[in-house]
C-alpha cells in the first residue's frame, strides 16, 4: 500500500498520495548490494564485433584481451561506451577472488545490470571463466560459486548497450516491491 512504501521511505510527515509520486532507486539497491561480495566496477577491456558472432566464434570471452583492438574502458560510467551503442560489443574484466570470499557453502550470485535501456528481447550474453552463464533482456542474476575459483577469474559480457552495474553477492534476488520481512517494513 502507498502507507506501507511511505513508511519505508520514512516519509512519516508528507506520505505519498499517488503511485507516481515514489521514487525508484537503481535497481541493483534491490537485489543484493548489501550483501555485495565484490562489485566489477573498474577497468574492463571492451571490442565491437564487426561481423555478426565474431565475438562467439572468435571466443572471445578466452583470449587475450590486452592487445589492439580490445580498449580500455572504466565502467559502468565511460561516455566512450557510446561510441558502440547499438552494435554488439564485448566486454571482458578479469577480477580477484579470495578464499575468504569462497568460504562457506551458501551461494554466491552475480548479477548483471549490463543492459538497462534498449530493447529487452536482443540478449546480452554472460560468461565466467570461459563458462556461458546465462542470456538476459535487461537484467540477471545466478548463483556461480561453481564457476568460481580462488586468484584469477573472468567475466564476459557481450551486449548492444552496456549501461549498469555487475557484481557478486551472497544475498539472493528480491523482487521490488517485495525485498523480504525485514526490509518491507
Amino acid at each position: 500500500s502507498l502507507a506501507d512504501v511511505s513508511a519505508m521511505f520514512n516519509r512519516g510527515d508528507k506520505p505519498f498520495t499517488s503511485w507516481d509520486e515514489v521514487p525508484i532507486p537503481e535497481i541493483a539497491d534491490f537485489a543484493g548490494k548489501p550483501g555485495m561480495i565484490l562489485d566489477l566496477e573498474g577497468q574492463w577491456q571492451v571490442r565491437p564485433e564487426t561481423t555478426a558472432d565474431e565475438g562467439l566464434t572468435g571466443q572471445w570471452w578466452a583470449g587475450d584481451v590486452t592487445q589492439h583492438p580490445w580498449e580500455t574502458m572504466l565502467l559502468p560510467g565511460s561516455i566512450k561506451w557510446h561510441k558502440y551503442f547499438r552494435e554488439n560489443a564485448w566486454m571482458v574484466r578479469d577480477f580477484e577472488v579470495t578464499k575468504e570470499q569462497l568460504a562457506g557453502d551458501e551461494p554466491i550470485y552475480l548479477y548483471s545490470f549490463a543492459k538497462m535501456f534498449g530493447d529487452p528481447r536482443v540478449m546480452s550474453l554472460v560468461y565466467l571463466n570461459g563458462e556461458k552463464v546465462g542470456e538476459t533482456g535487461r537484467w540477471g542474476v545466478w548463483d556461480v560459486r561453481k564457476l568460481l575459483k580462488e586468484g584469477k577469474n573472468r567475466v564476459a559480457i557481450r551486449s548492444n548497450n552496456f549501461t549498469g552495474r555487475v557484481f557478486l553477492s551472497n544475498e539472493a534476488p528480491s523482487v521490488y516491491p517485495y525485498l523480504s520481512p525485514e526490509r518491507n517494513k
